[in-house]
């Protein structure tokens, strides 16, 4: 990370009140050995989600544009075939019937004729269908507008359901108000868990530029979570051009740098960015 990227975050670093001194200083060296794997399975996890909502997105809208059935739309289901490539399909309000095949590959390839599901489609639309009925039932979701499901699979049959909050304003990138849903085989829930406390959008007037999206997490949430990452590269990357993401962490007094190009994050000590602002402020002067 060069040093004019710390620079940025002088002004910001001292808004928030942490308390490094009463806190054990940690290596620069320790902390990124600690929290570089938990750091890779949290873009890998949220690079996913992000490829689900991303072929949903563009499933949904080719139905709405060019689909002649587009009145029948229930929803939308993505899922990677066993030749490892992802489809999405729109399915009817009766649930029987599919309205578009749309396959990711080099060359995209889809179809808008109206053919029944096939069995394993038709299974991950009950699935769908019932997941949600059950994290409702939960009263753990404030649900809003705009809010968007997907669904991945997870190891041993398992699967996990991801609500996002998205919007449709310009101008705007969702964070906040998400959560997900492990269920087993049988569709029991096995765990829930909510990433954030509220909706923490980032919003700039039009005619602006934004070069960082940046949130606080709490004590309870000491990384990014694959939403962070997977809303951060369907909104601020991929409409807006932003590159870069941070979260501050004050669980472990630093501050987790996501960079949307090289889909890496790189976790640095609070303390150390203040050093190097120090360093290079005093360089200045002379």
């Amino acid at each position: 990370m060069k040093i004019k990227s710390f620079l940025l975050l002088s002004l910001l670093v001292c808004s928030f009140s942490i308390n490094v001194s009463a806190k054990k200083k940690m290596d620069v060296f320790k902390l990124q050995e600690m929290t570089r794997p938990i750091n890779d399975s949290i873009v890998n996890e949220g690079y996913k989600l992000y490829r689900y909502e991303k072929a949903a997105w563009i499933g949904t809208d080719m139905v709405m544009e060019h689909c002649k059935y587009k009145d029948d739309l229930e929803g939308v289901i993505v899922y990677e075939a066993t030749d490892g490539k992802l489809h999405c399909i729109a399915y009817d309000k009766f649930h029987l019937q599919c309205l578009l095949d749309y396959t990711f590959e080099e060359n995209n390839t889809y179809s808008y004729v109206k053919r029944p599901l096939t069995e394993h489609e038709a299974k991950l639309v009950d699935m769908r269908l019932k997941m949600k009925a059950k994290c409702l039932e939960t009263n753990m979701i404030n649900v809003m507008e705009c809010m968007n499901i997907g669904l991945i699979p997870l190891p041993n049959k398992c699967y996990r359901m991801y609500w996002l909050t998205g919007t449709s304003k310009s101008n705007v990138v969702p964070m906040g108000n998400d959560y997900s849903f492990d269920f087993d085989e049988n569709l029991n829930i096995i765990k829930k868990t909510k990433y954030h406390n509220s909706f923490i959008p980032t919003e700039w007037p039009e005619g602006k530029s934004v070069k960082t999206v940046m949130h606080s997490h709490l004590d309870d949430n000491p990384y990014m979570t694959p939403t962070d990452v997977c809303n951060f590269l369907l909104y601020a990357l991929d409409c807006y051009e932003i590159n870069d993401f941070q979260v501050i962490s004050p669980a472990l007094d630093c501050i987790h740098f996501f960079n949307g190009k090289t889909k890496q994050i790189l976790s640095v000590a609070i303390d150390t960015i203040r050093k190097i602002n120090k360093h290079s402020e005093k360089n200045k002067k002379e």
